[in-house]
């Protein structure tokens, strides 16, 4: 399906370190959400380039949940994309946008 994230959601109840998640859409099982957010949490508090925390998050997704997941982080972007049913994720974490989608 195509999106465009002009959506809120309610944000999901997670412990992470940092700032805390704020979901903006989420098209996705509770579960990997939570380990999105956990994901990031993580990077975040390693690096603070983004194209690293995206290539991080991606990876993660590729070897947990199978490949091919397609990751964007960043604090000024825009994009219309096309995704697999229930595999969407759009929060942010502070200042960072996280898109997760495969």
């Amino acid at each position: 399906s195509i999106s465009v994230f002009n959506h809120m959601a309610t944000p999901a109840a997670v412990v992470v370190t940092g700032p805390p998640p704020v979901v903006l859409r989420a098209e996705m099982p509770d579960n990997m959400q939570e380990a999105a957010f956990a994901k990031v949490a993580e990077t975040m508090a390693e690096q603070r380039i983004e194209k690293d925390i995206a290539t991080s998050l991606k990876t993660h997704f590729d070897t947990e949940f199978g490949p091919t997941w397609h990751a964007v982080c960043g604090k000024n972007y825009g994009c219309s994309i096309t995704h697999q049913t229930k595999l969407l994720l759009f929060f942010r974490c502070g200042e960072l946008f996280v898109l997760l989608f495969k």
